[in-house]
């Protein structure tokens, strides 16, 4: 084979293919660097970049196993006691209300329409039952005591669904006795306050209905005096027929003037309970339920340092403040008192009354011109006739109306002792009907926390502390490192028996040597981190080299550190010039301090005449990829590179590679040495 005759590019896939050894490369002037072209990737390469081995990942989650299990163990145990120390047993019943019409069948008199309290809408009274002045009422009557925040959050007013039930629902943490008490007092309360609603619009009603029975009954004595005064005065004992019908009609406008009148005034005095009423109420106290109940939330998870506790803090104070300047804030503007659900019902209900209290005054200006029309008539008759005739309407206008205040008091009087309530209790809270949920559940629920984030943590601890170690610990990142493919994993010591590696040895041979009968070129071992397991690799060679190439030439570069490679420095030592007398395995030294690039080129053109008379040659070159060795490195076949596990870390293996792409431009494959598989770390 000629020196000048250019190497074919070969990929690694063709290795032990080909029927034809690869041309030996031409040699290249001295001094002369100009890199040669890097081959392809090796086939079964990986083109996705991760930054370790995935399967050493695996191994350092393998290796830390126990520590990992120690932190779960700890985990639980922190999460079992932290659970068992912050929840509790919770108690959870329900009472049962059922809701009651407002009687409308008993009536004092026949006269104008029966007196009823107001009828509130479903929403409204479930508003009620939750609201702050009911709940600080069974607040103060608790025992043991309960917080207004505590039992805001822990009572849930819900109506069932095409039924006129309403279940007050309340959760305790003290007892179940505690809890069912608590309940049927909240449930008490309730009643009781709607009670005490109808009872007060019916006493404002009844002191109106009062003061206009004294009025009236004044100004009946006055008309009766004047009647018969004016009778004896003028002699008078009967009227005429048509005065009589005039006046009739006049008395029935006055009636209707009076029963407008009337009701206008009723009007004004519920809306004065309405407005009495609705300044109980506030937004500000809905928004204040929410602050709390949100910092409740934030405090189950944080602690009260936290920056978000913080934040919740303020934002509950400034509610609380807002509150107090609200209700301490004297305004006519009612609108600044809804925004609740019962405020929003109570100023609906305020804008209606005064609309209807428009409507009859409207009506009572017109009832007025027909009266003034009607006596405007009358002035015509005779006066005498005229006067007796008004006094006796007046005096029995006067009479109805006072039959119909009376009536009207009567019914006031009746819901002002005895109001009935818009809701009745239907099933009270008893204790076989309690809920209990105990804290194991949660305590398990810390527990289960606390393994699974230790666990989260350790494995996260494992897998961060195996990144960080940057040495080059498998073969999968040799592979990658070197962008060839894996040849051979073999021990980092010798074996007791060189069979175990039987399978490992006869891969390696058959992928590095399996054209080694018709190739005319030396053969490369290049081992860039010099280490003992080089030995393991020499060995296994040797063995196989004793039977199958007994002629076999090896060309050690090395041979400064013999202790490193005994079964290399134990072959027969033989020169350039006789090594063609001189039979069986035997081992060429080179001192690489003597060579230079040009003594390289000279010494690389012998071995290819050499290894060209069909006598095989390999050659080792220990040490960082530099030059000579670089020199020598592109004459032979492409190189075996041993790379030893664990010692030196991944960069500095790819620069190795890039220093070896550039400088010698072909990689046979890669043999490691010492590498542990993940599951016997």
């Amino acid at each position: 084979m000629s020196d000048s005759d250019p190497k074919s590019k070969l990929r690694v896939s063709d290795w032990g293919d080909t029927p034809e050894a690869p041309p030996t490369p031409s040699a290249k002037p001295a001094g002369s660097s100009t890199p040669t072209a890097s081959p392809p990737p090796a086939e079964g390469e990986s083109t996705m970049e991760l930054p370790v081995d995935p399967w050493r990942l695996l191994g350092g989650l393998w290796q830390r196993r126990y520590r990992i299990v120690i932190g779960g163990i700890v985990g639980l145990l922190v999460g079992l006691a932290a659970g068992w120390f912050i929840t509790e047993s919770r108690y959870q019943v329900s009472a049962q209300l059922i809701k009651m019409e407002v009687p409308t069948s008993f009536r004092a008199g026949e006269i104008g329409e029966a007196f009823r309290p107001r009828t509130l809408s479903s929403a409204t009274l479930i508003g009620l039952a939750g609201s702050v002045n009911v709940l600080q009422r069974v607040a103060e009557r608790s025992d043991p005591p309960v917080s207004l925040g505590l039992l805001w959050r822990s009572s849930e007013v819900a109506e069932q669904r095409g039924t006129d039930y309403l279940y007050l629902t309340l959760s305790g943490y003290h007892s179940p006795e505690a809890t069912v008490e608590l309940a049927n007092i909240w449930a008490d309360e309730v009643v009781a306050y709607t009670q005490e609603m109808q009872s007060r619009e019916s006493r404002e009603i009844r002191q109106y209905l009062q003061n206009e029975l004294d009025a009236n009954e004044a100004e009946l004595e006055r008309v009766a005096a004047g009647l018969l005064e004016y009778t004896q005065r003028e002699g008078l004992v009967s009227v005429d027929k048509q005065i009589d019908a005039q006046l009739r009609a006049i008395g029935d406008l006055d009636l209707r003037y009076e029963t407008a009148r009337l009701e206008i005034d009723s009007i004004e005095v519920k809306l004065r309970g309405l407005e009495t009423e609705l300044t109980r109420q506030s937004p500000l106290a809905e928004e204040l339920k929410t602050a709390e109940e949100n910092l409740a939330e934030l405090r189950s998870r944080y602690t009260d340092t936290n920056p978000l506790v913080l934040e919740a803090m303020d934002r509950r104070d400034d509610v609380q403040a807002r509150l107090l300047a609200s209700q301490a804030e004297e305004s006519d503007d009612l609108s600044r008192f809804a925004g609740t659900f019962l405020g929003n019902t109570l100023y609906l209900q305020i804008l209606e009354l005064r609309s209807q209290r428009e409507a009859l005054a409207k009506s009572l200006g017109e009832l007025e011109q027909l009266r003034d029309a009607a006596k405007a008539e009358l002035r015509g008759l005779p006066a005498k006739e005229l006067g007796i005739a008004q006094l006796t309407r007046t005096r029995e206008s006067l009479e109805n109306t006072r039959d119909l205040l009376l009536s009207r008091l009567r019914e006031a009087e009746l819901f002002e002792e005895r109001a009935p309530g818009y809701y009745r209790v239907f099933s009270p809270a008893t204790l076989d009907a309690v809920i209990i949920r105990e804290k194991s559940l949660k305590v398990a629920v810390y527990a289960g926390a606390g393994l699974v984030g230790f666990l989260g943590l350790g494995i996260v601890g494992a897998l961060l502390l195996e990144l960080l170690d940057s040495r080059l610990r498998t073969g999968a990142e040799a592979v990658k490192a070197w962008r060839a493919p894996l040849y051979a994993n073999l021990p980092g010591s010798p074996p007791d028996e060189l069979s175990t590696l039987e399978n490992d040895v006869q891969l390696l041979w058959s992928r590095w040597l399996s054209g080694s009968a018709k190739d005319r070129a030396p053969r490369t071992i290049w081992t860039p981190r010099p280490h003992d397991s080089e030995e393991v690799l020499w060995q296994v060679l040797l063995t196989e080299a004793h039977q199958l190439l007994p002629q076999l030439v090896v060309v050690d570069a090395g041979a400064a550190d013999d202790s490193r490679c005994p079964s290399l420095a134990g072959l027969p030592k033989a020169s350039l010039d006789n090594v063609a007398t001189t039979h069986g395995l035997c081992r060429i030294e080179i001192a690489e301090a003597k060579l230079s690039i040009e003594s390289a080129e000279t010494l690389a053109g012998r071995l290819r005449q050499l290894a060209a008379t069909g006598r095989p040659v390999w050659l080792r070159l220990p040490g960082p990829v530099r030059e000579p060795l670089s020199t020598l490195g592109r004459h032979g076949t492409p190189a075996l590179i041993l790379v030893p596990t664990g010692i030196d870390s991944i960069s500095f293996w790819r620069q190795q590679a890039e220093r070896f792409h550039k400088t010698v431009g072909h990689i046979g494959g890669v043999v490691t040495t010492g590498e542990i598989l993940w599951h016997q770390r």
